[in-house]
């Protein structure tokens, strides 16, 4: 094996000069190369290692090797290369730490192209969103290395190894072994300066609009700005908007506060888990499973509610739309002076009729697969009668038809003992109230439990409510039985 000059340190020559013991640089090897003088020289081991052993060499001898290139020479006359006769321990490197994320740094907008190759400019996905138990980070520890000795004996120390490491911070935990780092909630990931945490709100400083993309977040959402139409913010705890949201969608696992309010030109949407508050909603669909309590007006807009609707400070208006709602509704003025058509839906009536309106669909498709089975058993219904003297590939054909139409009927069965128990639920009494605090005009079409009433006439200060013997609307006069102030 040979070296290259400039990668040896040391040169030192037998006395006669003829044969050369080189050292490398790291005196981690040796190498032999023999300079005969005298024609039919030959050469002995001892010399050799005298020569080494004078220069301290005394880790690593390759005395094996020496003997080979010697008797190599001594055999042949031919000279040898430079041999390596000496190799020493070198050092074992150690492996610096790492830590991987299991997030991204430095998010980058990614666009998605359709099947038509069109491309959402809205749905960009800026935001680290984890779940509870998610790993964030995990921990490689640092190999130590171990010291080597050089050809002299020396201690040849391993190159240093670099500690690394991940700061848990807010809303995460790390395992016992302190090498894994987990989050405690859903939320957004977010590191700065080795520090993991974990929020459970995303703000946004200034609007949703291009700059943002649309928003789906695993916890809450605040907004210092407006919700620009067309785009989409959803979370799966509460949304806060600071300004106005226009024909946008906003949908939470929790509340929904707007400040200023919604413009929903027709076309935007809120659905809202818990409680909807908002200064006024103006031609927007809204669904709210919490209290609907809305400052100055509802105006034109479709609105669904699971709870209470309250619309009593400022003007407290609601007007045109159809507003739908399972619990009491106390506004200041229901319709107006002109005439406007308003639709007014209030307790569970109408939505137990959806789902018997559900439910007989599922039983019409039911009936209509068990007479498709029945009619097509009729031709075959004396083989039915006597299963047991079929051959038992027909008999387990048939036994499948049969225990199919066993299921189907089983099926329409419980469909028919549902909708049973849902037109009981129907026949319940209505308890929900319509207050209106001021004036509610003409052309109010409302529907209170089963019964109807359109008004023809302003009527002030009162309430509606369904009666449960005669079944009709009733008017009452008295105010509501609570503070409905917002």
């Amino acid at each position: 094996m040979s070296t290259t000059i400039s990668n040896i340190k040391k040169r030192v020559l037998s006395p006669d000069e003829d044969f050369e013991v080189s050292i490398t640089y790291d005196c981690l090897e040796s190498y032999l190369l023999l300079k005969p003088c005298i024609p039919g020289k030959s050469y002995i081991l001892e010399e050799v290692l005298e020569i080494i052993s004078k220069e301290g060499i005394v880790n690593g001898v390759l005395t094996q090797e020496i003997v080979l290139a010697l008797d190599a020479y001594n055999n042949t006359g031919e000279i040898a290369p430079k041999i390596l006769i000496v190799k020493a321990t070198p050092a074992i490197q150690g492996k610096n730490a790492s830590v991987f994320l299991n997030f991204e740094i430095d998010i980058k907008p990614v666009l998605k192209v359709d099947a038509d190759g069109n491309i959402d400019y809205r749905d960009v996905g800026f935001i680290n969103n984890v779940e509870k138990g998610q790993l964030l980070a995990r921990k490689t520890p640092l190999v130590e290395g171990k010291p080597g000795l050089n050809i002299y004996g020396e201690d040849v120390p391993p190159s240093h190894v670099r500690d690394d490491n991940f700061v848990s911070g807010k809303n995460t935990e790390v395992s016992e072994n302190g090498l894994e780092c987990y989050s405690t909630i859903d939320g957004q990931v977010l590191l700065k300066r080795k520090m993991i945490n974990v929020s459970p709100v995303y703000t946004v400083p200034h609007d949703v609009d291009f700059s943002t993309g649309n928003i789906s977040f695993n916890g809450s959402v605040i907004v210092n700005g407006n919700v620009l139409s067309g785009f989409t913010i959803k979370a799966q705890e509460d949304i806060t908007v600071m300004g106005t949201v226009e024909a946008s969608t906003l949908i939470a696992g929790g509340n929904i506060f707007i400040k200023t309010g919604f413009k929903g030109a027709d076309k935007g949407l809120i659905k809202a888990k818990g409680s909807l508050t908002t200064k006024f909603v103006e031609a927007g669909n809204v669904e709210c499973y919490g209290e609907m309590l809305v400052e100055t007006s509802i105006i034109n807009s479709n609105v669904i509610c699971y709870a209470n609707i309250k619309v009593t400070s400022s003007k407290g208006l609601i007007v045109g739309g159809e507003i739908k709602c399972i619990g009491n509704i106390f506004c200041n003025e229901m319709g107006s002076k002109l005439g406007v058509t308003t639709k007014v839906i209030l307790g569970d009536k109408f939505f137990i009729r959806q789902r018997m309106d559900e439910s007989q669909g599922e039983i019409n498709q039911f009936q209509e697969q068990y007479s498709k089975i029945k009619k097509s058993l009729i031709p075959i219904q004396s083989l039915l009668n006597n299963l047991d003297s079929l051959a038992p590939a027909k008999k387990a054909q048939f036994e499948i038809i049969l225990k199919q139409q066993e299921l189907i009927k089983q099926q329409i069965d419980q469909l028919e003992a549902k909708k049973k128990k849902l037109m009981a639920l129907y026949n319940v009494i209505c308890r929900s109230k319509l207050y209106v605090m001021y004036h509610a005009f003409p052309n109010t079409a409302m529907t209170i439990g089963t019964s109807k009433k359109t008004l023809k006439e302003i009527f002030t200060n009162s309430s509606f409510y369904e009666d449960p013997i005669e079944k009709v609307i009733t008017l009452g006069s008295h105010p509501p039985p609570e503070n409905t102030t917002l």
